[in-house]
């Protein structure tokens, strides 16, 4: 990966962050009917990359837990 391919995907992972949180704080677990299965599962994807901030990780995985519950979250992928 070159040093401009390197650059461009930390800015495009600190996008994503900043949005998931964004999303999370307004909504909740952005769940199927919000975003749809697509969107959803996406969400998962970038709150799992997220290893430098854990608290986030651990209240997105409550929330994530409940939204399981409700049936908000696709059955293949699990919360715990």
């Amino acid at each position: 990966m070159t040093e401009a391919e390197s650059k461009g995907s930390q800015e495009l992972r600190q996008r994503n962050e900043d949005l998931i949180r964004k999303i999370v704080k307004e909504h909740g677990w952005p769940g199927i009917s919000l975003v749809g299965e697509d969107g959803s599962r996406a969400a998962w994807l970038v709150v799992q990359h997220m290893d430098g901030d854990l608290d986030f990780q651990r209240s997105c995985l409550a929330l994530m837990q409940e939204a399981w519950d409700r049936g908000e979250v696709r059955r293949t992928i699990s919360p715990i």
